[in-house]
């Protein structure tokens, strides 16, 4: 399955391809618009197991671009109910992401990412390196 990403023009971005397989939710690669691969799997691509509990954490390592490595570790915070734009969203799996490269000491980014069923990713924030990224979340266009 694809999860798009956008830009905050709403042109799109990106669209991470992930397989449901093994018992969890794995990222395979993530391909931008241009065509180019930026993400791909090398080792435990597995972003969380489908028996997660909530305040569970787990790990993985990708690769970028063939040359830098990329490290993620996301805690399962649990399901929730949201509003957004006046809908409101059942059973909603909210994850706690943060991620490095060990080859970049200091960068890092810390998110929240919130999953409805049916929807996909339906609201996003987080900081850059300590920098607030702008919160991106479902306004009732799909």
């Amino acid at each position: 399955m694809g999860q798009s990403d956008f830009n905050q023009d709403a042109s799109q971005n990106s669209t991470a391809y992930y397989e449901i397989r093994d018992g969890g939710v794995f990222l395979s690669d993530r391909v931008y618009t241009n065509g180019n691969v930026f993400l791909y799997c090398s080792g435990n691509c597995q972003v969380m197991p489908l028996s997660a509990q909530p305040g569970q954490s787990f790990d993985a390592l990708f690769s970028l671009n063939d040359t830098v490595t990329y490290q993620q570790h996301t805690t399962f915070v649990g399901t929730e109910t949201l509003t957004l734009a006046g809908k409101v969203f059942s059973n909603v799996c909210h994850l706690r992401l943060h991620s490095t490269m060990p080859a970049a000491p200091g960068i890092y980014t810390d998110a929240d990412e919130w999953y409805a069923p049916g929807y996909g990713l339906i609201k996003a924030t987080g900081s850059n390196t300590g920098m607030t990224v702008p919160t991106q979340q479902y306004n009732g266009d799909l």
